[in-house]
């Protein structure tokens, strides 16, 4: 019997569903920027990239305090008072002994490194995976669409552009 399926291959598979989203959304919608698309459509798609990997499963909208709980990721003692326990975590994918493997947030879309919207999410799924080393959490993960214009100077490529912007976002939850 094989073994788990890896962690680059979970990633994998969610960057599948992501880029089927964009391309289903542009059919469905008649070619509309897939920016405009509710965010759930990503997570949605993001998620459903796993359907085809064995001993794994996932959940929408899980509790995070449940979540933490079932991995083994609470610390001893009171919850500090930032911790948003009662919070939810995207989705959640789970071993094939279904104790939580990975917590999955997903933004959609983001135009610019905002904190207010970004550090929170990021905060909380480091919280998650830091909180007890022998948790069955492996990974966190963040899953995201973003896009930019047509590059208003000429010495920039929307390649640049995007790069950029992704970097701005790295800076803003680093610490």
């Amino acid at each position: 019997m094989p073994g788990p399926t890896s962690a680059h291959m979970l990633v994998s598979a969610m960057i599948k569903g992501g880029e089927k989203a964009v391309k289903d959304f542009s059919a469905i919608s008649g070619d509309e920027w897939f920016g405009e698309a509710p965010e759930y459509v990503l997570t949605t798609y993001a998620c459903g990239g796993l359907r085809n990997i064995e001993n794994s499963s996932a959940l929408f909208e899980v509790s995070v305090g449940e979540m933490r709980s079932a991995a083994g990721a609470i610390r001893r003692g009171r919850p500090a008072e930032h911790e948003r326990l009662n919070g939810r975590i995207d989705f959640v994918i789970y071993w094939a002994n279904q104790l939580p493997r990975a917590a999955i947030e997903v933004k959609s879309p983001i135009w610019s490194a905002d904190k207010a919207r970004l550090v929170p999410d990021f905060v909380e799924l480091c919280r998650a995976l830091l909180a007890c080393s022998s948790s069955s959490l492996q990974f966190c993960g963040f899953v995201f669409y973003a896009s930019v214009d047509e590059p208003e100077r000429k010495h920039k490529n929307t390649k640049q552009r995007l790069r950029g912007l992704l970097d701005r976002v790295i800076r803003a939850v680093q610490r």
